[in-house]
């Protein structure tokens, strides 16, 4: 997706939009976590660095030269994410990298998690959002 579409969806991201990519090497993050992610994902990524959405979304990206961090705190979340999983407190879904599981890529300001269910191709994958009151 381009950035263009994004910002069409998203009023205000044109404000925040850096001009020249940040240059993120995609592939420490695609092979340290064993999956490509989303393109819209991929592309606010380089054009928004720490892009927060009404003072209220927050979305998790990796900085550039900082990849292998960005993928061990994603493998940390992943495993906390097991824990509570094998608690049932994910509502029967599963985690990353289990078919369909649920990856993080964002939070709210409320302690609401936003993950994607990771069936299918990665830009076919949907949204699951976890308000704070089901953890």
């Amino acid at each position: 997706m381009s950035i263009q579409a994004l910002e069409a969806v998203l009023p205000g991201l044109g404000a925040r939009r850096i001009e020249v990519p940040r240059r993120i090497d995609w592939r420490v993050v695609f092979d340290g976590l064993g999956a490509e992610l989303p393109d819209d994902y991929v592309t606010l990524a380089e054009y928004c660095p720490r892009l927060e959405i009404g003072q209220f979304l927050c979305v998790t990206s990796p900085a550039p030269g900082r990849e292998a961090i960005f993928v061990e705190r994603e493998r940390a979340d992943l495993s906390s994410a097991g824990d509570m999983a094998q608690d049932d407190m994910l509502g029967g879904y599963p985690v990353f990298p289990e078919p369909g599981g649920l990856l993080r890529w964002g939070s709210s300001i409320d302690g609401d998690e936003f993950h994607w269910r990771t069936a299918g191709l990665p830009n076919e994958w949907t949204v699951l959002v976890a308000g704070a009151v089901n953890f």
